[in-house]
């Protein structure tokens, strides 16, 4: 399948958990890092705006990071894109922890990191060889001698790459890919952060 562009989906989180309201989505500038560079991406993150899913369609690949406090409102999103033809990819804490529940609304469920995964389902999705799951519980520690993390930096000068696994600060992220709540600094060429408001 051409891809037309790849959309990471964060699920709206309503109300602070341990006295936290929602940050910047770091798992999915990460993973938006992983996607080669003539693939479209955008990231629409819901506590932000919200998106408008009437413009998902075949040939696009969505994919959803999801708790599982936010997993009803991560199917409903899956259900949505699926209807409307796209490929849907759900990963994150519920999905590792109950693989099962998530196979019955998505097209694949990511089990344990997505880091190593998501370049490889790009690829599957590409070749029409996609998988219903993947797995990969066990993390490749960059600082750790012998192991590597499968990311083709993508930065422009002056800029660093995301191969921290902890992501502590914006300055580990290329310029292009950082979302802050407000308002949006990505790919300018393709990668508008599409937080547009209309139904979801």
């Amino acid at each position: 399948m051409d891809i037309r562009r790849v959309v990471l989906i964060r699920p709206f989180r309503d109300g602070r958990v341990w006295g936290r309201v929602p940050g910047s989505p770091y798992t999915l500038m990460r993973l938006a890092s992983l996607v080669p560079d003539e693939i479209p991406v955008e990231i629409w993150d819901e506590n932000v705006a919200p998106p408008d899913y009437t413009t998902l369609g075949p040939h696009d690949l969505v994919g959803i990071s999801s708790m599982t406090l936010t997993i009803e409102r991560a199917e409903e999103i899956a259900r949505v894109a699926r209807r409307q033809g796209a490929t849907v990819v759900v990963g994150g804490v519920h999905a590792t922890l109950s693989p099962e529940h998530v196979a019955s609304f998505a097209d694949v469920v990511v089990v344990g990191e997505g880091y190593n995964t998501w370049p490889q389902i790009i690829r599957d999705v590409a070749n029409d060889t996609l998988q219903p799951m993947y797995v990969d519980e066990e993390w490749k520690n960059p600082r750790r001698p012998g192991t590597h993390l499968p990311a083709r930096p993508r930065h422009g000068p002056g800029e660093q790459t995301v191969l921290d696994p902890l992501l502590r600060d914006h300055s580990r992220v290329p310029t292009q890919l950082l979302l802050l709540h407000g308002h949006s600094r990505l790919r300018p060429r393709h990668a508008a952060a599409s937080c547009r408001p209309g139904g979801g």
